[in-house]
Protein backbone atom coordinates (compact mmCIF):
# COMPACT_ATOMS: atom_id res chain seq x y z
CA UNK A 1 0.00 0.00 0.00
CA UNK A 2 1.28 3.58 -0.44
CA UNK A 3 1.73 5.24 2.48
CA UNK A 4 0.52 8.83 3.34
CA UNK A 5 1.46 11.88 5.60
CA UNK A 6 -0.75 11.19 8.30
CA UNK A 7 0.42 7.52 8.44
CA UNK A 8 4.47 8.39 8.91
CA UNK A 9 3.59 11.59 10.75
CA UNK A 10 1.43 9.15 13.24
CA UNK A 11 3.79 6.33 13.29
CA UNK A 12 6.30 8.64 14.35
CA UNK A 13 4.79 10.35 17.24
CA UNK A 14 3.99 6.66 18.59
CA UNK A 15 7.69 5.76 18.24
CA UNK A 16 8.86 9.08 20.09
CA UNK A 17 6.40 8.69 22.75
CA UNK A 18 7.31 4.89 23.44
CA UNK A 19 11.00 5.59 23.30
CA UNK A 20 11.72 9.22 24.46
CA UNK A 21 13.61 9.58 21.39
CA UNK A 22 14.26 11.96 18.82
CA UNK A 23 12.54 11.75 15.53
CA UNK A 24 12.80 13.48 12.48
CA UNK A 25 11.53 13.38 8.75
CA UNK A 26 13.78 14.48 5.78
CA UNK A 27 11.56 14.62 2.88
CA UNK A 28 12.75 13.63 -0.78
CA UNK A 29 13.22 17.47 -2.67
CA UNK A 30 10.55 16.49 -5.14
CA UNK A 31 8.15 15.85 -2.73
CA UNK A 32 8.48 18.23 0.15
CA UNK A 33 5.07 20.33 -0.58
CA UNK A 34 3.59 17.01 -0.60
CA UNK A 35 5.40 15.54 2.80
CA UNK A 36 7.02 18.24 4.77
CA UNK A 37 9.75 17.79 7.15
CA UNK A 38 8.78 17.67 10.75
CA UNK A 39 10.77 16.78 13.99
CA UNK A 40 9.82 15.08 16.99
CA UNK A 41 12.47 16.05 19.75
CA UNK A 42 12.90 15.42 23.29
CA UNK A 43 16.68 15.72 23.46
CA UNK A 44 18.19 18.89 22.74
CA UNK A 45 21.74 19.19 20.80
CA UNK A 46 23.87 21.47 22.44
CA UNK A 47 24.54 24.25 20.05
CA UNK A 48 28.24 23.41 19.77
CA UNK A 49 27.44 19.94 18.40
CA UNK A 50 24.21 20.73 16.29
CA UNK A 51 27.14 21.05 13.29
CA UNK A 52 27.83 17.67 14.17
CA UNK A 53 24.18 16.62 14.52
CA UNK A 54 23.32 18.15 10.85
CA UNK A 55 25.98 16.66 9.22
CA UNK A 56 25.12 13.06 10.42
CA UNK A 57 21.26 13.18 9.70
CA UNK A 58 22.20 14.84 6.12
CA UNK A 59 24.29 12.07 5.76
CA UNK A 60 21.69 9.62 6.59
CA UNK A 61 18.91 10.83 4.28
CA UNK A 62 21.64 11.41 1.45
CA UNK A 63 22.26 7.56 1.74
CA UNK A 64 18.35 6.29 1.94
CA UNK A 65 17.93 8.04 -1.42
CA UNK A 66 18.74 5.43 -3.30
CA UNK A 67 16.87 2.50 -1.54
CA UNK A 68 13.97 2.68 -3.25
CA UNK A 69 12.57 -0.94 -2.50
CA UNK A 70 9.78 -1.60 0.56
CA UNK A 71 12.17 -1.61 3.33
CA UNK A 72 12.08 -4.87 5.05
CA UNK A 73 15.52 -3.30 7.08
CA UNK A 74 16.07 -0.52 9.60
CA UNK A 75 19.72 1.02 9.29
CA UNK A 76 22.01 1.51 12.24
CA UNK A 77 24.94 4.58 11.59
CA UNK A 78 27.22 5.62 14.36
CA UNK A 79 29.22 8.93 13.49
CA UNK A 80 32.51 10.00 14.71
CA UNK A 81 31.22 11.47 18.01
CA UNK A 82 29.89 8.16 18.71
CA UNK A 83 26.55 8.97 19.03
CA UNK A 84 23.75 6.42 17.06
CA UNK A 85 21.10 6.94 15.03
CA UNK A 86 18.49 4.24 13.35
CA UNK A 87 17.20 5.05 10.24
CA UNK A 88 14.45 3.99 7.49
CA UNK A 89 13.64 4.75 4.00
CA UNK A 90 10.06 5.85 3.14
CA UNK A 91 8.57 4.78 0.08
CA UNK A 92 6.08 4.81 -2.09
CA UNK A 93 4.88 3.24 -5.66
CA UNK A 94 6.80 6.69 -7.48
CA UNK A 95 9.83 5.81 -5.30
CA UNK A 96 11.58 7.17 -2.01
CA UNK A 97 9.72 9.91 -0.63
CA UNK A 98 12.03 10.55 2.35
CA UNK A 99 13.93 8.86 5.10
CA UNK A 100 13.02 8.46 8.73
CA UNK A 101 15.91 9.02 11.10
CA UNK A 102 15.79 8.21 15.26
CA UNK A 103 18.22 9.49 17.49
CA UNK A 104 20.80 10.14 18.62
CA UNK A 105 21.39 7.64 21.32
CA UNK A 106 24.36 5.59 22.39
CA UNK A 107 25.47 1.68 22.53
CA UNK A 108 27.13 1.88 26.15
CA UNK A 109 27.29 3.50 29.39
CA UNK A 110 29.41 6.71 28.73
CA UNK A 111 32.18 6.64 31.31
CA UNK A 112 34.71 9.25 31.82
CA UNK A 113 37.76 7.96 29.50
CA UNK A 114 34.69 7.48 26.60
CA UNK A 115 34.09 11.39 27.29
CA UNK A 116 38.47 11.95 27.28
CA UNK A 117 38.29 10.30 24.16
CA UNK A 118 35.45 12.77 22.40
CA UNK A 119 37.46 16.07 23.51
CA UNK A 120 40.75 14.42 22.51
CA UNK A 121 39.81 13.94 19.09
CA UNK A 122 37.56 16.23 18.43
CA UNK A 123 40.00 19.05 20.51
CA UNK A 124 37.52 20.31 21.73
CA UNK A 125 37.86 23.25 24.26
CA UNK A 126 38.22 22.53 27.91
CA UNK A 127 35.50 24.64 28.75
CA UNK A 128 33.21 22.51 26.98
CA UNK A 129 34.04 19.01 28.99
CA UNK A 130 30.84 20.32 31.40
CA UNK A 131 28.23 20.68 28.02
CA UNK A 132 29.73 17.51 26.38
CA UNK A 133 29.38 15.83 29.54
CA UNK A 134 26.08 16.17 30.59
CA UNK A 135 24.86 15.61 26.81
CA UNK A 136 25.98 12.04 26.73
CA UNK A 137 24.92 11.07 30.13
CA UNK A 138 21.39 12.31 29.39
CA UNK A 139 21.32 10.27 26.27
CA UNK A 140 19.29 7.10 25.75
CA UNK A 141 21.40 3.55 25.86
CA UNK A 142 19.73 1.22 23.35
CA UNK A 143 21.27 -2.25 22.60
CA UNK A 144 21.05 -4.49 19.26
CA UNK A 145 17.92 -6.23 20.26
CA UNK A 146 16.11 -2.85 21.66
CA UNK A 147 16.98 -1.36 17.89
CA UNK A 148 15.44 -4.29 16.25
CA UNK A 149 12.16 -4.02 17.57
CA UNK A 150 11.85 -0.32 17.25
CA UNK A 151 12.60 -1.22 13.47
CA UNK A 152 9.94 -3.80 13.65
CA UNK A 153 7.29 -1.93 14.91
CA UNK A 154 7.78 1.53 12.47
CA UNK A 155 8.31 -0.88 9.51
CA UNK A 156 5.01 -2.34 10.26
CA UNK A 157 3.37 0.66 11.10
CA UNK A 158 4.27 2.46 8.03
CA UNK A 159 3.13 -0.66 5.90
CA UNK A 160 0.04 -1.51 7.48
CA UNK A 161 -2.73 0.50 8.22
CA UNK A 162 -2.84 2.52 11.48
CA UNK A 163 -5.50 1.54 13.37
CA UNK A 164 -6.42 3.64 16.43
CA UNK A 165 -7.46 1.70 19.51
CA UNK A 166 -10.06 2.76 22.63
CA UNK A 167 -9.36 1.52 25.91
CA UNK A 168 -11.76 0.69 28.19
CA UNK A 169 -12.25 -0.91 31.55
CA UNK A 170 -14.56 -4.41 32.77
CA UNK A 171 -16.84 -3.37 35.61
CA UNK A 172 -17.13 -6.19 38.23
CA UNK A 173 -20.29 -6.74 39.72
CA UNK A 174 -20.11 -7.02 43.61
CA UNK A 175 -20.56 -10.32 43.95
CA UNK A 176 -16.83 -10.75 43.09
CA UNK A 177 -15.73 -9.22 45.96
CA UNK A 178 -16.79 -12.26 48.16
CA UNK A 179 -14.61 -14.64 49.24
CA UNK A 180 -15.74 -18.18 50.45
CA UNK A 181 -14.46 -19.86 53.51
CA UNK A 182 -11.90 -22.31 51.31
CA UNK A 183 -10.52 -19.46 49.55
CA UNK A 184 -10.60 -17.55 53.40
CA UNK A 185 -7.79 -20.13 54.14
CA UNK A 186 -6.14 -19.94 50.88
CA UNK A 187 -5.46 -16.83 51.43
CA UNK A 188 -4.08 -17.02 54.75
CA UNK A 189 -1.58 -19.80 53.84
CA UNK A 190 -0.58 -17.63 51.11
CA UNK A 191 0.13 -15.07 53.50
CA UNK A 192 1.84 -16.90 56.01
CA UNK A 193 4.11 -18.19 52.97
CA UNK A 194 4.75 -14.89 51.90
CA UNK A 195 6.05 -13.30 55.24
CA UNK A 196 8.40 -16.67 55.16
CA UNK A 197 9.73 -15.86 51.89
CA UNK A 198 10.37 -11.89 52.91
CA UNK A 199 12.34 -13.15 55.92
CA UNK A 200 14.40 -15.42 54.28
CA UNK A 201 15.01 -12.87 51.57
CA UNK A 202 16.34 -10.34 54.13
CA UNK A 203 18.48 -13.28 55.50
CA UNK A 204 20.23 -13.50 52.37
CA UNK A 205 20.67 -9.95 51.76
CA UNK A 206 22.62 -9.58 54.75
CA UNK A 207 24.77 -12.18 53.63
CA UNK A 208 25.01 -11.05 50.04
CA UNK A 209 25.96 -7.26 51.47
CA UNK A 210 28.57 -8.98 54.01
CA UNK A 211 30.42 -11.11 51.00
CA UNK A 212 30.20 -7.76 49.13
CA UNK A 213 31.84 -5.86 52.24
CA UNK A 214 34.56 -8.53 52.07
CA UNK A 215 35.27 -8.16 48.64
CA UNK A 216 33.78 -11.97 47.79
CA UNK A 217 32.40 -12.13 44.88
CA UNK A 218 32.07 -15.96 44.37
CA UNK A 219 29.91 -16.18 46.67
CA UNK A 220 28.08 -13.02 46.27
CA UNK A 221 26.92 -14.24 43.12
CA UNK A 222 26.09 -17.50 44.72
CA UNK A 223 24.15 -16.04 47.30
CA UNK A 224 22.82 -13.87 44.21
CA UNK A 225 20.86 -16.59 42.67
CA UNK A 226 18.70 -17.09 46.06
CA UNK A 227 16.79 -13.59 46.53
CA UNK A 228 13.89 -13.54 44.42
CA UNK A 229 11.75 -10.19 44.08
CA UNK A 230 8.90 -9.05 41.86
CA UNK A 231 8.51 -5.38 42.85
CA UNK A 232 5.76 -5.08 40.08
CA UNK A 233 3.05 -4.42 42.75
CA UNK A 234 4.58 -0.93 43.58
CA UNK A 235 3.80 0.71 40.56
CA UNK A 236 1.25 -1.43 38.46
CA UNK A 237 0.63 0.73 35.76
CA UNK A 238 5.07 0.82 35.36
CA UNK A 239 6.39 -2.32 36.74
CA UNK A 240 9.83 -1.45 34.58
CA UNK A 241 9.82 1.53 37.24
CA UNK A 242 9.10 -0.23 40.24
CA UNK A 243 12.42 -2.73 39.15
CA UNK A 244 14.54 0.99 38.45
CA UNK A 245 13.79 1.92 41.86
CA UNK A 246 14.55 -1.44 43.82
CA UNK A 247 18.28 -1.65 41.64
CA UNK A 248 18.60 2.01 42.34
CA UNK A 249 18.58 0.57 46.24
CA UNK A 250 20.28 -1.86 45.70
CA UNK A 251 23.07 0.19 44.17
CA UNK A 252 23.26 1.99 47.54
CA UNK A 253 23.20 -1.01 49.64
CA UNK A 254 26.24 -2.26 47.67
CA UNK A 255 28.08 0.98 47.76
CA UNK A 256 27.53 1.41 51.54
CA UNK A 257 28.68 -2.28 51.71
CA UNK A 258 31.55 -1.67 49.70
CA UNK A 259 32.37 1.50 52.18
CA UNK A 260 31.97 -0.59 54.79
CA UNK A 261 34.79 -2.74 52.94
CA UNK A 262 37.49 0.46 53.40
CA UNK A 263 37.27 1.79 49.84
CA UNK A 264 37.53 5.26 49.77
CA UNK A 265 34.67 7.73 48.76
CA UNK A 266 36.08 9.07 45.70
CA UNK A 267 35.82 5.40 44.16
CA UNK A 268 32.75 4.79 45.46
CA UNK A 269 30.74 7.80 43.95
CA UNK A 270 31.79 7.51 40.56
CA UNK A 271 31.09 3.63 40.49
CA UNK A 272 27.60 4.30 42.40
CA UNK A 273 27.08 7.10 39.18
CA UNK A 274 28.14 5.06 36.88
CA UNK A 275 25.09 2.20 37.71
CA UNK A 276 22.52 5.23 38.70
CA UNK A 277 22.93 6.10 34.85
CA UNK A 278 23.18 2.73 33.32
CA UNK A 279 19.75 1.38 35.43
CA UNK A 280 18.00 4.58 34.44
CA UNK A 281 18.59 4.18 30.94
CA UNK A 282 17.57 0.41 30.68
CA UNK A 283 14.21 -0.77 28.91
CA UNK A 284 14.56 -4.15 29.38
CA UNK A 285 14.08 -6.64 32.46
CA UNK A 286 16.92 -8.74 31.16
CA UNK A 287 19.18 -6.13 31.29
CA UNK A 288 18.29 -5.13 34.65
CA UNK A 289 19.31 -8.73 35.56
CA UNK A 290 22.46 -8.11 34.25
CA UNK A 291 23.21 -5.01 36.11
CA UNK A 292 22.54 -6.92 39.53
CA UNK A 293 24.94 -9.11 38.21
CA UNK A 294 27.56 -6.41 37.23
CA UNK A 295 27.22 -4.17 40.42
CA UNK A 296 28.20 -7.05 42.19
CA UNK A 297 31.12 -8.39 40.36
CA UNK A 298 32.27 -4.75 40.36
CA UNK A 299 31.69 -3.44 43.73
CA UNK A 300 33.14 -6.70 44.89
CA UNK A 301 36.64 -5.94 42.28
CA UNK A 302 37.00 -2.34 43.68
CA UNK A 303 36.68 -3.79 47.52
CA UNK A 304 39.47 -6.35 46.56
CA UNK A 305 41.59 -3.56 44.73
CA UNK A 306 41.07 -0.58 47.07
CA UNK A 307 40.06 -1.09 50.27
CA UNK A 308 42.00 0.42 53.16
CA UNK A 309 40.55 -2.11 55.86
CA UNK A 310 43.50 -2.68 58.50
CA UNK A 311 45.76 1.11 57.48
CA UNK A 312 45.82 3.86 60.53
CA UNK A 313 44.00 7.21 60.54
CA UNK A 314 46.82 9.32 59.14
CA UNK A 315 47.97 7.17 56.72
CA UNK A 316 44.09 6.37 54.80
CA UNK A 317 43.56 10.58 54.94
CA UNK A 318 47.48 10.32 53.11
CA UNK A 319 46.52 7.66 50.40
CA UNK A 320 42.95 9.85 49.88
CA UNK A 321 45.11 12.89 49.58
CA UNK A 322 47.45 11.57 46.89
CA UNK A 323 44.87 9.80 45.12
CA UNK A 324 42.74 12.57 44.75
CA UNK A 325 46.07 15.21 44.22
CA UNK A 326 48.64 13.29 42.31
CA UNK A 327 48.92 15.43 39.45
CA UNK A 328 49.91 18.16 41.24
CA UNK A 329 53.65 18.83 43.39
CA UNK A 330 53.17 17.15 46.73
CA UNK A 331 55.84 16.98 49.40
CA UNK A 332 56.04 15.06 52.60
CA UNK A 333 55.81 18.54 54.41
CA UNK A 334 52.21 19.01 53.01
CA UNK A 335 51.31 15.37 53.39
CA UNK A 336 51.75 15.75 57.07
CA UNK A 337 50.38 18.99 57.86
CA UNK A 338 47.27 17.38 56.09
CA UNK A 339 47.21 13.94 58.39
CA UNK A 340 48.26 16.49 61.44
CA UNK A 341 51.11 14.70 62.55
CA UNK A 342 55.18 15.14 62.12
CA UNK A 343 56.81 14.22 58.53
CA UNK A 344 59.23 11.82 60.05
CA UNK A 345 56.33 9.69 62.18
CA UNK A 346 54.07 9.87 58.77
CA UNK A 347 56.85 8.23 56.66
CA UNK A 348 57.47 5.60 59.12
CA UNK A 349 54.22 4.74 59.34
CA UNK A 350 53.29 4.91 55.80
CA UNK A 351 56.17 2.38 55.40
CA UNK A 352 55.93 -0.09 58.38
CA UNK A 353 51.57 -0.12 56.76
CA UNK A 354 52.51 -0.20 53.11
CA UNK A 355 55.31 -1.57 52.70
CA UNK A 356 56.52 1.07 50.58
CA UNK A 357 57.47 4.51 51.10
CA UNK A 358 55.49 7.39 50.17
CA UNK A 359 57.52 8.89 47.19
CA UNK A 360 57.44 5.24 45.59
CA UNK A 361 53.45 5.17 46.30
CA UNK A 362 52.77 8.62 44.77
CA UNK A 363 55.33 7.82 41.67
CA UNK A 364 52.77 4.55 41.34
CA UNK A 365 50.24 6.33 41.35
CA UNK A 366 50.90 8.83 38.89
CA UNK A 367 52.86 5.73 36.51
CA UNK A 368 49.31 4.03 36.93
CA UNK A 369 47.80 7.01 35.50
CA UNK A 370 50.37 7.25 32.70
CA UNK A 371 49.26 3.94 31.45
CA UNK A 372 46.16 4.40 31.08
CA UNK A 373 46.60 7.80 28.98
CA UNK A 374 49.34 6.25 26.73
CA UNK A 375 47.15 3.59 25.96
CA UNK A 376 44.24 5.56 25.18
CA UNK A 377 46.70 7.95 23.00
CA UNK A 378 46.13 11.02 24.63
CA UNK A 379 48.88 13.29 23.95
CA UNK A 380 52.67 12.54 23.57
CA UNK A 381 54.71 10.81 26.10
CA UNK A 382 56.51 14.03 27.27
CA UNK A 383 52.76 16.04 27.92
CA UNK A 384 51.52 12.86 29.68
CA UNK A 385 54.30 12.57 31.77
CA UNK A 386 53.90 16.66 32.47
CA UNK A 387 50.26 16.13 33.02
CA UNK A 388 50.78 12.94 35.88
CA UNK A 389 52.69 14.96 37.77
CA UNK A 390 55.98 14.68 36.85
CA UNK A 391 58.47 17.36 36.61
CA UNK A 392 60.16 16.14 33.33
CA UNK A 393 60.53 13.58 30.88
CA UNK A 394 63.94 12.05 31.88
CA UNK A 395 62.42 11.36 35.42
CA UNK A 396 59.60 9.96 34.36
CA UNK A 397 61.42 7.92 32.01
CA UNK A 398 63.58 5.93 34.58
CA UNK A 399 60.56 6.06 37.14
CA UNK A 400 58.30 4.26 34.30
CA UNK A 401 61.20 2.43 33.47
CA UNK A 402 61.91 0.89 36.79
CA UNK A 403 58.37 0.17 37.77
CA UNK A 404 57.65 -1.50 34.35
CA UNK A 405 60.80 -3.29 33.53
CA UNK A 406 60.15 -1.46 29.99
CA UNK A 407 60.61 2.19 28.43
CA UNK A 408 57.32 4.74 27.85
CA UNK A 409 58.15 4.23 23.56
CA UNK A 410 58.12 0.09 23.61
CA UNK A 411 54.81 0.30 26.03
CA UNK A 412 52.93 2.02 23.77
CA UNK A 413 54.11 0.08 21.02
CA UNK A 414 53.02 -2.97 22.78
CA UNK A 415 49.55 -1.85 24.76
CA UNK A 416 48.42 1.32 22.72
CA UNK A 417 45.35 1.63 21.00
CA UNK A 418 47.23 1.98 17.45
CA UNK A 419 49.11 -1.53 18.09
CA UNK A 420 45.81 -2.90 18.39
CA UNK A 421 44.02 -1.40 15.10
Amino acid sequence: MDTNYDDIYRACLLIHKLTKLNIEFIPAYDTIDEFPPFTLSIQQVPDALKSYYRTSINFIAENLKHDGQIPINIYHHTDNLMTSYLAISINKSGGHIGSVVIGPFLNDVPNDEFISNIMHTHNFPSQMKDVIYNYYKALNILNVDYCKNIGHIIINLLYHPFIECNMKNFLLSSNHDIINEAQREEMLMDLSKAANEIEMRYRYEKVLLKAIEEGNKEKALQIRNFIKFDPSYRTPANPLRAHKNILFSINTMFRLAAERGGVPPLYLHNLSDKFAILIEKTFTYPELENIVTRMICEYCELVQKKSMIGYSRIVKKTIEYINLNFKEPISLKLLAQHAGVNPSHLSRQFKKELGIGITEFINKRRIEEAKFLMIQGMGSITDIAISVGFESYNYFYRVFKKMTSITPKDFIKQYGKSSQG
